[in-house]
């Protein structure tokens, strides 16, 4: 079981798009965008299972966003180029501002420039390191409080199940296991309900850990334009553990 690594890992290089959708309609984009942008916010790095661990599908929390917006009636805004995977927070914040803002500084695009050479994490917060990233910053409100917040989560939630986990668990059931020969036989009958009952913990840890797999349950099978999937780039890495 692949699961995400409690905190996302700003993408040193830019997201390079492999699918290609047969026709310029918006509405046809989102199974391509899902796999093209590993299931994540392109501007704010929340994973799916951030927002919600269960599946996204049919919540309204992620949305096809328009880099340059599509009140500008430019042509050519509804390509798939133009088109990113963006969390509903993201979507909102942004709107209909322009790419380019009054005082020159110009939007972020993370399929023209890696997002580590424009930001760090401080914490749980996203920092831009220059003026153009500061205006993607304002314009996307990536370090709304809610943002913050789900960051937090997964980092403490999942560090702390791997914890138990690899750790916790493992050296429970070593000690337990090492006393059960030396103790009186009415006592040994205590050791095995408590492994018994560290196994139903494990079990426990892996289901909870399992909704934040790298790729989702509801992940789609097929596309528009029929590309292969399966691939996640943005996770090339992702913790490893033992399945139930």
């Amino acid at each position: 079981m692949e699961i995400l690594p409690p905190q996302t890992t700003l993408p040193q290089t830019k997201t390079t798009r492999t699918h290609s959708p047969p026709t310029a309609d918006y509405k046809t984009y989102r199974r391509c965008l899902r796999w093209d942008f590993s299931f994540t916010c392109a501007f704010c790095m929340l994973h799916e299972a951030d927002l919600m661990p269960l599946g996204v599908e049919g919540s309204g929390l992620t949305h096809v966003e328009h880099f340059e917006a599509q009140s500008f009636g430019t042509a050519g805004s509804d390509a798939y180029t133009n088109c990113y995977y963006i969390c509903r927070y993201c979507n909102i914040a942004k709107n209909a501002k322009p790419v380019l803002d009054p005082l020159g500084r110009r939007l972020l695009d993370p399929c023209s420039t890696p997002w580590a050479s424009h930001f760090a994490w401080v914490g749980f917060e996203l920092k831009p390191l220059d003026g153009d990233a500061t205006w993607t910053w304002e314009a996307y409100d990536l370090d709304d409080e809610r943002k913050v917040v789900f960051r937090r989560h997964r980092v403490e939630f999942i560090s702390r199940r791997l914890e138990e986990l690899m750790l916790t668990v493992p050296q429970s059931v070593k000690a337990l296991s090492s006393m059960f020969e030396s103790v009186p036989a009415e006592k040994q009958l205590d050791i095995v309900q408590m492994l018994a009952r560290l196994d139903v913990r494990r079990s426990a840890i892996l289901s909870e850990l399992r909704n934040y797999e790298v790729i989702p349950e509801d992940a789609p099978t097929a596309c528009a334009c029929g590309a292969t999937l399966g691939t996640t780039p943005l996770y090339a890495a992702p913790v490893v553990v033992a399945a139930p």
